[in-house]
């Protein structure tokens, strides 16, 4: 196969498989107490590591975990994730603007996009900023739980309870 098809490749692959999320956690070292940690990752069975690796050097970035019984999958499984936000700026927003997803995952994707150039933006994130990501990351596909959880962040750095 190849580069441009092995591309478009990734692209499909991604649709089915990938994941764009944003970690969030508390932080003591963050003036505003939360860390925002977009990624984009792929996770596949033990035995398709091969692929994974295929994908991780076109990309050009990124790290393969392996994981035992990871995300509820029955079997154990190879992640393949980018977690830099200078690796997502220089080369995975490159790549889907020039390789667009094609699923529903595309919505999902610009507003990740946003979300990893807005973090990527500035050194130092104000109140409002950081408001304004939560903000972007409800838009997203979400659970519940997380959805219920990043209101209460936001109301909190709003000044609420």
């Amino acid at each position: 196969m190849d580069n441009e098809a092995f591309n478009w490749y990734i692209t499909g692959f991604t649709d089915g498989e990938g994941s764009l999320t944003t970690g969030i956690g508390k932080s003591k070292r963050h003036r505003l107490k939360y860390h925002i940690q977009p990624m984009f990752a792929i996770g596949l069975r033990y035995d398709d590591r091969e692929i994974l690796e295929k994908i991780r050097i076109a990309l050009k970035c990124g790290r393969i975990y392996f994981h035992k019984k990871f995300g509820g999958h029955r079997q154990h499984c190879y992640v393949y994730m980018v977690g830099g936000r200078k690796d997502l700026v220089r080369y995975i927003i490159p790549f889907f603007d020039k390789y667009p997803l094609q699923t529903r995952k595309k919505e999902a994707y610009k507003i990740w996009r946003e979300i990893v150039l807005k973090l990527s933006s500035k050194k130092r994130l104000y109140r409002n900023d950081l408001i304004d990501i939560f903000r972007l990351i409800l838009k997203m596909d979400i659970t519940d739980k997380r959805r219920a959880r990043i209101n209460e962040i936001i109301e909190e750095l709003s000044g609420g309870s």
